[in-house]
């Protein structure tokens, strides 16, 4: 916009349009083109107070005649998305957070801990609850044999890798992941 504004000054010394061109240069670029050296926040402040003066003192009519009403629309565009860039104008999007499998496999691994000593604490209190306790576990024996066996064969299936090896897949008559836990019959 300032170097179309100095451009005028091919006219005559008197002519209306150098005339305006100058005095709209000298308000809004009084120290020329400096503050495009600025660090990027500061030089967008800068731009946006440029724009603030061209809306409070009407200069956009003047602007588009003289510089071009093209140019000045793609000017504001070009200031809006820099504000966006900047994460300025509009809030910038929220990371996904990121989530520990480590910590959930922790918490997981404690709570099956919690459930086995409970379901032992039950079997301890009478002679009659050893089977049903037995029965509750049965699940944790039949994964933990599962872990047993692909991992004694030495390698795990790559991400994406097919597989038919009865090593990775779950035991015959093995609960699905996402089974519920069975009940334990009450006496």
């Amino acid at each position: 916009m300032q170097r179309r504004l100095v451009d005028h000054e091919v006219f005559a010394a008197d002519d209306s349009d150098r005339l305006r061109s100058t005095a709209l240069a000298l308000r809004l670029f009084p120290g020329g083109l400096s503050f495009t050296q600025l660090k990027f926040v500061e030089e967008h402040a800068h731009s946006e107070r440029l724009l603030q003066i061209i809306d409070e003192e009407d200069l956009r009519d003047d602007l588009d005649r003289l510089v071009g009403e093209r140019f000045m629309e793609e000017l504001s565009a070009a200031h809006a998305d820099y504000g966006v860039v900047l994460g300025i104008t509009s809030a910038p999007k929220a990371e996904p957070p990121v989530v520990s499998m480590l910590e959930r496999l922790r918490e997981l691994t404690q709570a099956i801990v919690d459930y086995a000593l409970q379901v032992l604490a039950y079997s301890r209190t009478h002679a009659d609850h050893l089977a049903l306790a037995q029965r509750a576990l049965e699940p944790i024996d039949v994964f933990r044999e599962a872990a047993r066996r692909a991992s004694s064969n030495g390698r795990r299936p790559s991400d994406g890798e097919a597989t038919h090896d009865d090593d990775y897949a779950l035991p015959e008559g093995a609960p699905a992941p996402d089974a519920p836990v069975p009940a334990v019959p009450e006496e």
